[in-house]
C-alpha cells in the first residue's frame, strides 16, 4: 500500500454540524459525502477528532486484511471506549487483542453456529410476517430487530417475558445513544 501524502478532502462544515449529521442521519450524510468527495473523504467529529472514511471495497479489504501492527484498530476505536468499555476486544491491539479474541471464538464454531442458524431463521420468519405486502417500507428497523433477537437469544435470554424484557432494555439503551448529548467543545479551528 502506498504511503498517503495528505488527508483526503471532506466537508467544510464545523465539527459540531458534522457530528449532528452523523447522529441524526448517518447513512444519508455518509452517502452524500461519498457522492461529493469520492470513496475517500475526511470527517471531523466533536469529541472524537478526525476520521478518514474509506468506501472503496478493495481498499476496505486491504485495511481489514493488512498487517495488524500497521492498522491499529484498537487505537482507531478509542473514541467509542465509553460505549464498549476499556477492555473490549474492539479497543485492543497486539497480543492482548489476540488473547481476548481467543476467549470469544469458541462460541462461534461448529455445532454452536448450526444452532445460531435456527435462531436466525426463526427470528427472520417472525419479523417477516409484520412486513406490509402492498407498500414500500424501511428495511433497516426490521434488520435491527432480527439482529437484536439473535444476539439476545444467543446470550441465553430464552424467550417469552425474559426475551421481551431484554429487548425493551436494549431498545431503551439504543434510543439513549441516539439522543444528542451536550458536549463542551474547544473553540479551536481545523
Amino acid at each position: 500500500m502506498a504511503e498517503p501524502t495528505s488527508l483526503p478532502p471532506g466537508p467544510r462544515l464545523p465539527a459540531s454540524l458534522q457530528t449532528a449529521a452523523m447522529v441524526f442521519a448517518p447513512e444519508r450524510y455518509l452517502l452524500r459525502c461519498q457522492r461529493r468527495f469520492g470513496d475517500f473523504f475526511r470527517l471531523r467529529l466533536v469529541g472524537a477528532g478526525g476520521f478518514v472514511i474509506v468506501a472503496d471495497p478493495a481498499t476496505v479489504k486491504e485495511v481489514f486484511t493488512g498487517p495488524p501492527e500497521v492498522f491499529l484498530a484498537g487505537e482507531a476505536n478509542r473514541p467509542i471506549e465509553s460505549l464498549l468499555g476499556a477492555h473490549s476486544v474492539l479497543l485492543l491491539d497486539g497480543p492482548e487483542h489476540l488473547r481476548q479474541r481467543k476467549l470469544l471464538l469458541p462460541p462461534f464454531h461448529g455445532e454452536r453456529m448450526r444452532r445460531y442458524e435456527k435462531i436466525v431463521e426463526r427470528a427472520t420468519e417472525r419479523e417477516i410476517v409484520s412486513w406490509p405486502l402492498d407498500k414500500q417500507f424501511a428495511l433497516l428497523p426490521s434488520m435491527r430487530e432480527i439482529t437484536l433477537e439473535v444476539i439476545l437469544r444467543g446470550l441465553r435470554h430464552g424467550g417469552g417475558r425474559s426475551l421481551r424484557r431484554a429487548q425493551r432494555a436494549a431498545a431503551r439503551r439504543a434510543r439513549a445513544l441516539r439522543q444528542p448529548t451536550p458536549v463542551r467543545a474547544p473553540c479551536a479551528h481545523g
